[in-house]
């Protein structure tokens, strides 16, 4: 009986010994922490860089709003006074990118009295990437159509979204 005694004894032990090993085995666990700073995106139009000129005898003038407070103009609206069939406005300004990723142009909307107004813009189109700190140069042109009354007032908006360079 001793012999056996001994024997489980000695297993307890060699079992204690093994099992000690595997919970004195040393460790060490490694962590990797990740800091990201997003972009910018940030398009305007500069207000030094806002032409607009008209058919004879119409007049036009422009209103900016910078609504960021960057310096840059995130909606103009134009006036046009004394229109006439087929008179026209033409009005020039630059589209700046003025953050930290290229943008690119999603979309180009002209919406309001566009049967009384023709309404163009060139110089811009939608898929057009404006790299950081680069420009694009667009003109507006408005055109008094035949369907225009005399005495009255029109509107038409135009707007440019843009989005980061690599959106769909």
């Amino acid at each position: 009986m001793k012999g056996k005694l001994a024997a489980i004894f000695a297993t307890v032990i060699i079992a204690l010994i093994v099992v000690g090993f595997a919970y004195g085995a040393w460790s060490e666990t490694l962590t990797i922490e990740g800091n990201v700073s997003t972009g910018e995106l940030n398009v305007g139009i500069r207000s030094d860089n806002i032409n607009c000129t008209c058919s004879d005898e119409m007049t036009c003038s422009w209103e900016g709003f910078d609504e960021d407070a960057d310096g840059y103009y995130e909606m103009i609206k134009v006036n046009v006074s004394n229109g006439y069939p087929e008179g026209k406005c033409i009005v020039k300004f630059d589209v700046h990118n003025l953050g930290t990723i290229p943008a690119k142009i999603k979309g180009i909307g002209i919406t309001g009295d566009t049967v009384q107004v023709a309404s163009t813009l060139t110089g811009l189109s939608v898929g057009d990437i404006i790299d950081v700190g680069g420009s694009k140069s667009c003109t507006l042109t408005l055109t008094v159509t035949s369907s225009a009354n005399e005495v009255s007032t029109y509107s038409v908006t135009v707007t440019i979204d843009a989005v980061q360079f690599n959106a769909p």
